[in-house]
């Protein structure tokens, strides 16, 4: 999950900007990133598909559920307290003959997302995920029916777009962001598509292709981009 500082810190000799070459406002972003998000960014490098837990999936869920038809900057606020709320379904997940009514926890949830749907998906994705586990077991569910972007959109609000970005959160290989300001910042620098330019940046940075994205990501979300007109 991508979660916003409502107030960053800015270094205004350091300020990413367009006028600058591709390696050299990565390195501006980098820095705004580790000062700001160090904590996200060590998260998503440490996350490993192989070694996620039913919880950390969730959470990643619920994030892509409530970005969807919104954004990072509405849901950021109300995140850690929608967590909260549905701790009690992190429990669910590992047991199989207790499910929880919807109801009390429905209002304050509609209320957060502004969806009554979404508490509907995080109730069936709760209970999609622990019959899994109750009957294949944790890491042979996980191996087996949440490895494909395909899979992953059997999820409500989990569509083809959102599922790649889900697939990135939770470490499956091959996945990063290709949101339409990083396809905008390919195409000013001149790079074929967002995976050439992450690669051409993986090349010269040692980081991971998911961390870049971010690190790109998290500029883009925090500096006004204005992108000359082609």
């Amino acid at each position: 999950m991508e979660l916003l500082k409502s107030k960053p810190i800015i270094d205004e000799e350091w300020k990413p900007s367009l006028d600058l070459d591709c390696n050299r406002f990565f390195s501006r972003a980098m820095k705004f990133a580790q000062t700001n998000y160090h904590v996200h960014l060590s998260k998503i490098a440490n996350t490993f598909y192989s070694r996620i837990s039913p919880t950390v999936f969730f959470e990643e869920y619920i994030w892509r559920v409530c970005c969807a038809g919104s954004s990072p900057e509405i849901v950021t606020p109300y995140f850690p307290e929608l967590v909260t709320e549905l701790l009690p379904y992190h429990q669910t997940l590992w047991n199989g003959n207790w499910f929880l009514s919807r109801e009390p926890k429905r209002k304050m949830v509609d209320e957060l997302t502004g969806n009554s749907a979404k508490f509907d998906a995080f109730a069936y994705t709760a209970k999609t995920l622990c019959y899994g586990i109750k009957l294949y077991g944790w890491n042979r569910y996980r191996n087996h029916f949440l490895d494909k972007t395909t899979h992953l959109e059997i999820f409500p609000f989990i569509s083809k777009e959102n599922s790649a970005r889900l697939a990135s959160s939770i470490g499956l290989e091959g996945f990063f962001f290709e949101e339409p300001i990083l396809m905008n910042m390919a195409k000013h620098w001149g790079f074929v598509s967002v995976p050439d330019m992450i690669n051409t940046l993986a090349s010269q940075f040692v980081l991971q292709t998911r961390v870049i994205a971010l690190i790109l990501w998290y500029a883009a979300m925090s500096f006004p981009l204005n992108f000359p007109e082609s």
